[in-house]
């Protein structure tokens, strides 16, 4: 009640503008065509101006002068004017990014598309580049435009077209793409990444993407993987990553599952719908296809659950990432055998054997001969495969680690191979490694060089990389010493994480790095930041170019699905005739918050809009 009292609103009006803001966190009314002082509904930007007024006498002031005069004065509060706003504040931070993306020099683009609640296609680009002010590395949303095609050849319009504005030259400084595994995107012809590459042979494709798209490739070309893949979707897995434990799940929670649709199905209060689909999965998952199926996933599962890890670790060793994807290939390929087969029949029976008592499950289906003419010249006929299981193991088993072992090879191939083992070198242990022998390994950087051997030269990369790993790990101890000997506030360190074991008992202090920045210890970021805070790009300027490169690399697609997630709560289905311009400004405004807003140039350009502005502003 005390607080009730102290409220500067009555209760009435206390509980009306506690709607207004809850219509505005819900992002219910947005303004319409009437937005009179006498009209019921103002719109959001009125509304949080008559919140304000409460708390500014110099804002009550002229909200009343502006009820009352109405036209006769300079009106700042209008649909206009807040639409000029936003532009103003838009180009702000549109102009902060295109300066920090052509002085970074190197940048790389994530684009993806899709459709917002009025059904319109759009396209985001987002950008990675390296702020050179702080050394950090980021990824901005930098264009949200309609696209009425989305063929390979329409989205290098549209790219050209968001680069010519910002007077960003592709053709020459981008160094990697990343999109989704949509054919327009990265289709070997006519994709966007091949276009892409041919116009801009450093422009590189697919750097670090995760191997999990294997696993649900291979799902969905096998021939009755697709069974499996019903029973997945109805496990609702977020994560691809989480495959493995969900199977597994299914499998030691087995008999509560078969209960739980019995119950469902049979229950006299289910709609027909849910029945129906009880029903459905009861059949499969009561079937010995069923179990096949699932016990051959489990055990591709659980060797590619931890090379899955591997590669989607932050602090990731591409050398010992490529090692780990070799060795989990050989594993898998030793699976396409008789025995592995027979041990898979075992595996079946004994569960079948563990629930006989209580379940009954379907065999494998017999399957009838066809006969087929045969044609003039032909010597023998085709020879049917009459035994069951015989019949799985051809069409399903064999199909299944054939796929598997195709997508690993297509994604780790000779061609990338020379590449991530260059990349690897930038990390704290290959330093290591150079540091005690002096020596590094034969063809060192000679993927890197075929790639950007416009930008570094080979040799003389590799004679800096020697020096270089010579004197890096004294910068590094020298960039976590404290700023003021005497201060103890955290705030006063320069943070950068390190694997180093040393401890010369010295009495300084260095940083506490918590559990989770210790994850990154020893990244080609890190490695980045201690050259180019420490004044070594000027001693090592190869070795500090190559590094620029590959910290701009981009490592996965995700960031235009971030954007996207934004636009769900921007373009809600009550702003659906939203411009696309004012659409756009509001997305980057939402997506890139940190950036630090001028507010002079911010007025300067708010003025700019009209003489009357102009005259009252300046």
């Amino acid at each position: 009640m005390e607080t009730l009292h102290n409220n500067p609103y009555s209760g009435a009006e206390l509980i009306y503008h506690v709607k207004r803001s809850l219509h505005f966190i819900m992002g219910g009314w947005v303004g319409g065509y009437r937005e009179g002082w006498q009209e019921n509904i103002l719109g959001n930007y009125k509304d949080l101006v008559l919140l304000l007024a409460k708390y500014s006498p110099a804002l009550v002031s002229y909200v009343t002068s502006v009820e009352l005069k109405g036209r006769k004065t300079y009106n700042f509060i209008s649909w206009q004017r807040q639409n000029q706003l936003i532009e103003a504040i838009y180009r702000n931070i549109y102009d902060v990014i295109k300066k920090e993306i052509l002085t970074a020099v190197f940048f790389s683009i994530s684009l993806d598309t899709t459709f917002d609640v009025s059904r319109k296609e759009q396209l985001s680009l987002v950008i990675r580049y390296i702020n050179k002010e702080d050394g950090t590395v980021c990824e901005r949303l930098v264009a949200l435009r309609e696209t009425v095609l989305t063929t390979g050849k329409h989205l290098l319009t549209m790219l050209d077209t968001i680069c010519s504005e910002m007077n960003l030259d592709w053709r020459a400084n981008l160094v990697g793409q990343s999109y989704d595994g949509a054919a327009s995107m990265k289709g070997s012809y006519n994709g966007l990444q091949s276009l892409v590459k041919k116009e801009n042979p450093c422009a590189v494709y697919e750097v670090v993407r995760s191997v999990c798209m294997f696993i649900v490739i291979t799902r969905k070309q096998g021939i009755q993987i697709n069974y499996f893949e019903d029973s997945s979707e109805w496990i609702m897995v977020t994560r691809w990553s989480s495959h493995s434990s969900s199977l597994q799940t299914v499998l030691d929670t087995y008999n509560a599952i078969i209960d739980s649709l019995f119950d469902i199905k049979d229950d006299p209060m289910t709609d027909r719908v849910s029945s129906v689909k009880a029903g459905s999965l009861l059949e499969y998952l009561l079937q010995e296809r069923f179990l096949l199926t699932a016990f051959i996933f489990k055990k591709i599962f659980d060797k590619t659950s931890t090379l899955s890890e591997c590669l989607q670790s932050v602090d990731i060793d591409l050398c010992a990432a490529i090692s780990h994807v070799e060795q989990t290939l050989n594993i898998i390929k030793t699976f396409r055998s008789d025995d592995e087969f027979k041990n898979l029949i075992q595996a079946k029976d004994d569960f079948i054997q563990s629930k006989n008592k209580e379940f009954s499950f379907t065999p494998l289906p017999d399957y009838r001969i066809r006969r087929t003419k045969k044609m003039p010249e032909e010597i023998s006929s085709d020879q049917r495969i009459i035994d069951r299981m015989d019949n799985f193991k051809v069409n399903t088993f064999y199909t299944i680690l054939d796929i598997t072992t195709t997508q690993i090879t297509k994604r780790f191939n000779e061609e990338t191979m020379p590449f991530f083992k260059d990349l690897s070198l930038f990390s704290h242990k290959r330093l290591r490694e150079v540091t005690e022998t002096s020596v590094i390994p034969k063809g060192a950087f000679k993927g890197f060089s075929e790639i950007y051997g416009k930008f570094v030269d080979e040799e003389s990369l590799k004679h800096e990389y020697i020096q270089f790993s010579k004197s890096y790990f004294d910068f590094e101890k020298i960039m976590n010493l404290p700023v003021k000997f005497d201060d103890t506030n955290n705030d006063s360190w320069i943070q950068f994480d390190t694997d180093s074991d040393d401890d010369n008992g010295d009495d300084i202090q260095y940083n506490k790095i918590d559990q989770n920045s210790k994850k990154n210890s020893g990244t080609i970021n890190t490695i980045y930041k201690v050259v180019h805070l420490s004044g070594l790009k000027e001693i090592f300027p190869t070795m500090y170019i190559a590094l620029s490169i590959a910290v701009t690399l981009p490592v996965s697609s995700a960031s235009p699905e971030r954007a996207f997630s934004k636009l769900k709560l921007v373009k809600t289905r009550l702003r659906s005739t939203m411009s696309e311009d004012r659409l756009e400004a509001l997305m980057i405004m939402a997506c890139e918050l940190d950036v630090q807003i001028d507010t002079e140039c911010v007025i300067k350009y708010f003025a700019s809009k009209s003489s009357v502005l102009a005259k009252l502003l300046t």
